[in-house]
């Protein structure tokens, strides 16, 4: 069967129809794809996708770094303010796409009056009438429903809701991103500070021994049985040796204190994880 429509009515359509479809965004020309990628990738199982993935950092068998990086993802101030652009984004781009969607209107109303019967032309009548209300009451009530809709003939509303869209994707990624730098910086202070301790102790137990040499060396020296340079050599070290110790210390306090920063903690609660609990206390 076949509609054959006026002219006067085929040639308003077909306009409408061809310039609702119109758009003056810019349209972006696709990359240029840098290689072929292969037909076929090697899959892995659902288990090794599931936790090596999401907590790789489980493969080093370290209940404290777990507990440190499981509260460095909960309490850092960098990853809350990742996550709430990312979900401020996500409701922008709800409101950038509602004038796409029908509107819907209801509104509901009531109304009451009360007056008295003496008043007005039933003053007398009301007189004469024997059990004639003392006041008029009168209660109404009314619904409505609207519908609109609003055609996007040039694509604004189109291409604000696509750019919200895209801009909601990017922060998103961002948020990864910076999801991902907090935990390798939280794993690489960690395994920084456990380095800084071993070289304290070490550094440590060095001193002390350069110490028992240099008094050792300096009784022989008053015995006349090592020469004046031998005295020296090993003043020289034991002093180099003591003077780095310090260095050590001052890193390792900064390293505790960027580790605090990461976890959103203070310094004394970090210490604190770190000690002979590690990280017992973490919530």
């Amino acid at each position: 069967m076949i509609v054959t429509l006026p002219v006067r009515v085929a040639a308003p359509a077909l306009l409408a129809l061809l310039v609702s479809s119109c758009s003056f965004a810019p349209r972006m020309s696709p990359p240029e794809q840098a290689a072929a990628l292969p037909g076929t990738f090697d899959a892995a199982s659902p288990a090794d996708t599931t936790r090596a993935q999401s907590a790789w950092w489980a493969s080093f068998n370290d209940a404290t770094l777990d507990a440190l990086v499981d509260s460095a993802l909960i309490r850092n101030l960098d990853i809350r303010a990742a996550v709430a652009r990312v979900t401020e984004l996500q409701n922008q781009y709800r409101i950038a796409r509602a004038p796409l969607m029908p509107a819907i209107q209801g509104t509901v109303d009531g109304a009451q009056s009360s007056a008295p019967s003496n008043t007005g032309s039933f003053g007398s009548i009301g007189n004469t009438i024997p059990g004639f209300p003392d006041r008029f009451e009168n209660v109404t009530y009314s619904a409505s429903l609207g519908f609109s809709y609003e055609l996007d003939f040039w694509g604004r509303n189109r291409n604000a809701a696509g750019a919200a869209l895209n801009e909601y994707f990017a922060t998103r990624a961002d948020a990864e991103t910076a999801r991902m730098g907090i935990v390798s910086e939280t794993i690489a202070t960690y395994y920084e500070i456990a380095d800084l301790e071993d070289r304290i102790a070490l550094s440590a137990g060095i001193v002390d021994l350069l110490d028992e040499r240099t008094q050792l060396s300096e009784s022989r020296y008053a015995g006349g049985l090592i020469s004046s340079f031998e005295l020296y050599a090993v003043r020289q070290n034991f002093d180099n040796e003591k003077a780095g110790y310090p260095t050590l210390e001052a890193n390792l306090y900064e390293a505790r204190g960027r580790l605090a920063i990461l976890l959103g903690a203070y310094q004394a609660e970090a210490e604190r994880w770190l000690g002979t609990d590690r990280g017992a206390d973490l919530a």
